[in-house]
């Protein structure tokens, strides 16, 4: 592959404008991918997707360019609207600097698979795809209502207040920008007439940005909010109202996600699915605005860690205060669920199966499957534990050749 990418050779200089300046102001949003930026094994995972993805539509040599490229340059892969009516319509978009020679190129290694329509240019087979040389970019796209929104005498993205908040604060030598603009994502959704969804429309930007280092991963982000929604809903989001506390309890080894909130109910009665709570009851026999909710009052957390087991293992921690007399209703509720989990577990287990009241062994054809329920003690309480083992039979004859059933069958 490296020799490949050194014999094609893309790297004649480009004098272009600002990728920026060329993009229509108001996308839903865009992600900005600088692949050579990324190091290893993630760099090569990358431009295999890319193989993958061009030689469906295009032959390899064109495949091979596109790889020697992307190592090089910037690619800007947006959402705009592109529709005259009230009626939205997203057409989506790959723009990236290039120069002209390299266009050339770019077209003679396409060959008979190229189509040309005056300046505008398509791959044959490929209705959704067309492509056009703007201003030192390849402009890729599916719709050519794209290619007329560039192509319009309007304001760029480069005037684009928000997009100027938020550019100072990515990352510099990152891989990977995302930002989506919420408030033009909502004008083209039909958002229900629940409170809930007035919190969304107090988002006006979300960024992201992330960086490969030698040590992982390093992700910045940022919100941008609509001021006056939220003080139309009194809230005041320069006030801190809980500081995170729960991940002091929590074990540090390999974590992969880590969630922490407060005070859940709040928002319940807003948010709740229709008709939850009876299904709820139904299912497990237990109240959840009586016997959930008040124990959601305070804090929550929920973490993700990797094992070296086939699953990652979670941990949920829910902080009750015993000044408010939670205590005893946490625990009963705890048990109850508990009893629930380990009844359902056991009603379905085969014959002969349990080996004792918390202990369950299968042996099935090719793999050996053990589900135990204990309990330690933590914080002054008890943790329910529930492990499960799934470990491959051990074979009587490891040399013995396996033919799947209904292979190989004269």
């Amino acid at each position: 592959m490296i020799a490949v990418l050194m014999t094609l050779n893309v790297a004649t200089a480009i004098n272009a404008p600002d990728t920026n300046s060329l993009i229509p102001e108001d996308p839903y949003g865009i992600v900005e991918f600088q692949v050579g930026n990324l190091q290893g094994d993630l760099q090569l995972l990358f431009l295999k997707g890319v193989d993958k993805v061009a030689e469906e539509i295009t032959n390899s040599d064109t495949s091979n360019f596109l790889k020697s490229h992307l190592l090089q340059e910037k690619v800007y892969v947006g959402v705009l609207n592109v529709s005259e009516t009230e009626i939205q319509e997203p057409g989506v978009f790959i723009l990236t600097p290039m120069s002209e020679e390299d266009f050339e190129e770019f077209k003679t290694l396409l060959g008979e698979d190229l189509t040309q329509k005056d300046n505008t240019y398509g791959i044959v087979g490929q209705s959704q795809t067309v492509f056009k040389f703007i201003d030192s970019h390849l402009l890729i796209t599916n719709s050519e209502s794209v290619i007329a929104k560039f192509l319009e005498e309007t304001p760029s993205l480069s005037d684009s207040m928000l997009l100027n908040d938020i550019a100072p604060h990515f990352l510099e030598n990152n891989f990977l920008n995302f930002w989506i603009n919420f408030e033009k994502v909502l004008e083209s959704l039909d958002m229900p007439e629940i409170e809930a969804a007035k919190y969304a429309e107090i988002l006006k930007m979300l960024s992201m940005s992330a960086q490969q280092t030698s040590e992982g991963f390093k992700f910045q982000s940022r919100i941008l909010t609509n001021e006056s929604k939220v003080e139309a809903l009194g809230l005041n989001l320069n006030t801190t109202i809980k500081t995170p506390s729960l991940y002091k309890y929590m074990p540090n080894q390999n974590p992969i996600l880590y969630f922490e909130t407060s005070n859940m109910i709040s928002d319940w009665d807003s948010v709740k699915p229709e008709g939850f709570e009876e299904e709820f009851e139904k299912d497990t026999g237990m109240n959840f605005g009586e016997e959930i909710l008040p124990i959601l009052k305070n804090e929550f957390a929920f973490l993700l860690q990797n094992n070296g087991q086939l699953a990652p293992a979670g941990t949920l921690l829910v902080k009750v205060d015993p000044m408010e007399d939670l205590d005893d209703l946490a625990e009963e509720t705890l048990n109850k669920f508990v009893d629930k989990i380990w009844e359902q577990i056991t009603k379905d287990a085969p014959e002969g199966s349990m080996q004792n009241a918390n202990k369950i062994h299968v042996d099935e054809e090719e793999v050996s499957i053990t589900i135990e329920k204990s309990q330690e003690s933590m914080l002054g309480g008890k943790m329910h534990i529930f492990k499960i083992q799934v470990a491959p039979r051990e074979s009587k004859n490891p040399y013995a050749v396996v033919f799947p059933d209904g292979k190989f069958e004269l």
